[in-house]
């Protein structure tokens, strides 16, 4: 009697184990996961990246060049001869707020005297403070002035020039915009 008792019970709980996985799996729930040895917890986080150092950026913006040279400066300030209308419209707000702006001119030829060029807001109506440079070297040149700022909205520039020693060809001008990112 008592391994018949017995044997029903190993049948009882045996059926009952068997009905619990059944009912698990048809109803998509699991069963307590049996715990983790110590390889594999959750690793710690990954570490963020190092920052990119900030980089220094500049563009170049080209009024006018030419190859042969072909403008020249007359006495006093004024628009370079032999070129039709130079004119460069620009918005400093195109740039980050910290962009420092540069003017710089190239000359093919040795002046006699100096020979200066000057980037002139049409808009204001005035020359551009810093925007400048001047040379007395010999050929080719290349000179940058020391950096300034511009308005905030667009405007419209052009180069002048003044020479001691007239008749220095001028190959290019440009602005030059410097900024970090």
């Amino acid at each position: 009697m008592r391994s018949i008792i017995g044997l029903m019970t190993v049948l009882c709980l045996a059926s009952g184990l068997i009905g619990a996985f059944a009912v698990n799996e048809l109803s998509g729930e699991a069963g307590a996961a049996p715990p983790c040895p110590p390889k594999c917890e959750t690793p710690s986080p990954t570490p963020s990246p190092t920052p990119t150092p900030p980089q220094q950026r500049e563009d170049q913006i080209t009024i006018f060049s030419e190859p042969a040279g072909s403008a020249s400066i007359d006495p006093g300030w004024a628009l370079l001869s032999g070129q039709g209308p130079i004119l460069l419209g620009l918005d400093a707000s195109d740039y980050p707020a910290s962009a420092v702006f540069r003017f710089e001119g190239t000359w093919n030829g040795s002046p006699l005297g100096e020979s200066c060029l000057r980037l002139f807001d049409r808009t204001a109506d005035s020359a551009v403070t810093g925007g400048e440079v001047c040379t007395t070297l010999g050929s080719p040149v290349r000179a940058r002035s020391a950096g300034f700022s511009l308005p905030a909205s667009e405007h419209e520039y052009t180069v002048q020039g003044r020479c001691d020693g007239c008749g220095v060809p001028v190959t290019a001008t440009r602005v030059i915009v410097e900024w970090m990112e």
